[in-house]
């Protein structure tokens, strides 16, 4: 049994390796494919599957390539962006390592970040972006939308499987809803800005808008909901091709506004007859309505005591939090304050005492990386998000990163580590890609020129 296995892995690494060397960026959309739908596969040896397709396509579009080492050295390597990411990795390492050691683990985890942010522009500098990027994110949505709809009707909750994972691998473990409608709406806001610059036809990105949609609701994830409204009105206010219609303003608007009203009224109505009973749509409306009102001073148990039953964190539950997180942090030594307790320093140090995550990626920055580490990113963010719009006003960017991204930002105020894995380094990549396009552009029609007047 051993011998086939290690016989199905060596054939599997044969082919790999031969696509990587023939077809580059279509190993790039399944590492993406990857990372979004986070699928993965345990490998013997020091690598995992992601590690390995990741190491053996920088080998490629890297180490092999002399005009990809020139275009990361001239410009991702001098964009103070890039620099200051570098930076970001080398202090986590460092005070990771002198707080926990794991030298291995540490150099193998930061090195893959850093290759993932070289691969993400390297994708994107060589005008693959649409093609890797859309594609893989599409299909992790579809795939995840169809995983939230068979865990509702075969399980009945909210913990999520991935049917491809149950039926390749047998892993009927449950997922974390809120990553699965995270995935819904990273796709779903792709294919509302290849609508809007008309990059995808209509009648394609309506369905897609459809099925998309269903999933990021049915998903009941309130941060990628916020993190969608969002990016949607930044997007209204930065693409020059949306028109400001009041009318479609306020008929959206309205159509919102009854439709949860609707749901409201029809929902309580059939719970007030006492024959009914679903506790996926008990979920639903407490997750949707009822917690969220309760923020703001509503009965965050009215649904559930009628039943007997008991729901565990309020929405005002996760900011106490955040609160008394940041009370602690603030009592720790200068040095730490400035540095952090380094990676899984809010874990080892029981810094939430008996919860496990922090549920607020930014707070969770703050306490392992610093004051410091904190600022690089909120300053890379920032930076990168100005330097994007302006060229999308511009229309010098082809295939806008930064969207996809401002739903991981927004998305983790109520999250964990989202922003400091290998598909945000990735995202970092391609966003620096977008800010230089325009610069590489300008440079090969300047040596065109320089070409044909030489010819003459």
């Amino acid at each position: 049994m051993e011998f086939i296995l290690y016989s199905v892995a060596l054939l599997a690494a044969i082919f790999l390796l031969f696509t990587a060397i023939e077809k580059p960026y279509f190993v790039a959309s399944i590492l993406v494919f990857f990372f979004i739908y986070n699928l993965n596969l345990e490998l013997p040896g020091p690598l995992d599957a992601r590690g390995l397709l990741t190491v053996v396509l920088f080998a490629r579009l890297f180490l092999f390539d002399k005009q990809n080492y020139t275009l990361v050295k001239n410009y991702l390597l001098r964009d103070l962006n890039g620099i200051l990411l570098i930076i970001f990795l080398v202090l986590s390492f460092y005070t990771s390592y002198s707080y926990y050691g794991g030298l291995q683990n540490l150099l193998k985890l930061n090195i893959l970040l850093i290759v993932s942010l070289i691969l993400g522009f390297i994708i994107v500098i060589n005008g693959e972006g649409k093609k890797v990027f859309f594609n893989a994110i599409i299909l992790s949505g579809i795939l995840t939308t169809f995983d939230i709809i068979y865990s509702t009707m075969v399980y009945g909750q909210l913990q999520i499987r991935s049917f491809i994972k149950v039926l390749l691998l047998g892993d009927t473990t449950g997922g974390n809803h809120n990553a699965f409608g995270l995935i819904c709406a990273l796709a779903l806001v792709l294919v509302y800005i290849f609508f809007i610059r008309k990059q995808i036809p209509k009648k394609i990105s309506f369905i897609l808008m459809f099925i998309l949609s269903f999933g990021v609701l049915i998903s009941t994830s309130r941060s990628s909901l916020i993190a969608l409204l969002i990016v949607l009105i930044i997007s209204f206010l930065v693409q020059k091709e949306i028109t400001f219609n009041l009318n479609k303003v306020l008929t959206t608007s309205l159509g919102v506004i009854i439709f949860f009203v609707s749901f409201y009224f029809a929902y309580n109505t059939l719970l007030s007859s006492g024959q009914f009973k679903s506790s996926f749509i008990d979920k639903t409306y407490y997750r949707l309505y009822e917690e969220p009102m309760s923020f703001f001073g509503g009965n965050e148990n009215q649904v559930f005591d009628k039943w007997g039953d008991k729901m565990e964190g309020t929405s005002r539950g996760r900011l106490e939090r955040t609160m008394t997180d940041i009370s602690k942090y603030s009592q720790l030594d200068l040095e730490i304050q400035l540095f952090g307790l380094g990676l899984k320093g809010y874990i080892f140090n029981k810094f939430g005492g008996d919860r496990y995550n922090a549920h607020n990626g930014y707070v969770l920055l703050l306490i392992e990386r610093g004051i410091i580490g904190l600022l690089i990113f909120i300053f890379c963010i920032v930076n990168l998000s100005i330097k994007s719009f302006r060229l999308l006003r511009r229309n010098f960017i082809d295939t806008p990163i930064i969207y996809i991204f401002l739903i991981l930002v927004f998305y983790s105020i109520g999250q964990n580590a989202e922003l400091t894995n290998n598909l945000a380094f990735l995202f970092f990549g391609a966003i620096i890609a977008n800010t230089k396009e325009h610069l590489i552009s300008e440079e090969v029609k300047d040596d065109e020129l320089v070409l044909l007047s030489l010819n003459k």
